[in-house]
């Protein structure tokens, strides 16, 4: 082989070897930082526990995870599966009753991933209407029942949840993860896969911005702890229709997703101060009617 050829084919290699090794530790700095995440939103959802330290109403891990799995395939499992394990390390449990919680979180996202890759056109599900239908139908009866099932299963037999609370506790935990895929998954996608597209006109920035802002005008009136509790308050919360509707009719998906997201948020502060409309004596049941809110605004995120 002459010289010239042998220096070609060892720069070739040499090329290859430092693109090998990037792809390898862009892998692992990906797979860190959703594991990462995914920890800090489940530590966050496990503060709002109530019926049980290991249910809670609000888990937007599930968002979260499904969304990485559909936007980065699911090689990203290994990361939902660590950073679900050592959420539910810190709560009350054992080896086992983590490590089955655990897989049962990454079995929720791996088969709603899946599917919506399947039969609902992956990351472009929330172009639609009929999308947005088949995404909240998978993640509502096949995706998240499987958690719930598998965590309150596995918690009922270790003897951590009564087998007469297993129907509410199931019900919570389901809740709680259909929740957040219905409200974090298509802010993540749509600003993954959209967020990449400027605003061409000063009347679009003008538009977005009075989107969010009057979505977190109407989220301080209609939630505010500092709103009493009566029958005159309740009402309030049917405010937050304008904004939304607002913004999907004159605005994209990925806005309308994140004005609810938004709304969501100050309804979450609101009920967690004791106040706003969902407010009540009880912490779970309180969840319970702000879940029913914060569920109800996929409907908009359509094509």
């Amino acid at each position: 082989m002459p010289p010239s050829a042998q220096l070609r084919e060892t720069a070739d290699d040499q090329i290859r070897s430092r693109s090998s090794w990037r792809s390898c530790a862009w892998h692992v700095v990906m797979l860190l930082s959703v594991s990462v995440s995914y920890f800090a939103c489940a530590k966050a959802g496990l503060l709002l526990a109530s019926i049980n330290p290991s249910a809670t109403p609000i888990w937007p891990a599930t968002g979260l995870a499904l969304s990485a799995v559909m936007l980065l395939g699911y090689r990203i499992f290994p990361a939902i599966l660590i950073g679900a394990f050592l959420a539910n390390a810190t709560t009350a449990g054992s080896m086992t009753t983590w490590s089955a919680i655990a897989v049962g979180n990454t079995l929720e996202c791996l088969v709603g991933g899946w599917l919506i890759n399947r039969w609902s056109g992956g990351t472009t599900t929330f172009n639609t209407s009929g999308g947005v239908t088949r995404f909240a139908v998978i993640s509502m009866s096949v995706a998240t029942p499987i958690s719930a099932l598998i965590g309150v299963g596995v918690l009922t037999l270790a003897g951590y949840v009564t087998p007469s609370r297993f129907a509410p506790v199931w019900m919570t935990w389901w809740l709680g993860d259909l929740a957040g895929a219905l409200v974090i998954t298509p802010v993540v996608v749509l600003w993954a896969t959209l967020g990449r597209i400027s605003f061409a006109t000063t009347r679009e920035w003008a538009e977005a911005s009075a989107a969010y802002t009057s979505a977190v005008v109407i989220g301080v009136i209609a939630f505010s702890p500092l709103v009493t509790l009566t029958g005159t308050a309740r009402p309030l919360v049917f405010l937050a229709i304008l904004p939304l509707t607002w913004t999907a009719l004159r605005r994209n998906q990925r806005d309308t997703a994140t004005v609810a997201l938004i709304l969501s948020a100050f309804a979450v502060w609101g009920t967690l101060r004791g106040g706003g409309p969902f407010g009540d004596a009880d912490l779970n049941d309180s969840f319970l009617l702000l879940l029913m809110f914060m569920i109800s605004p996929t409907c908009a995120v359509r094509g």
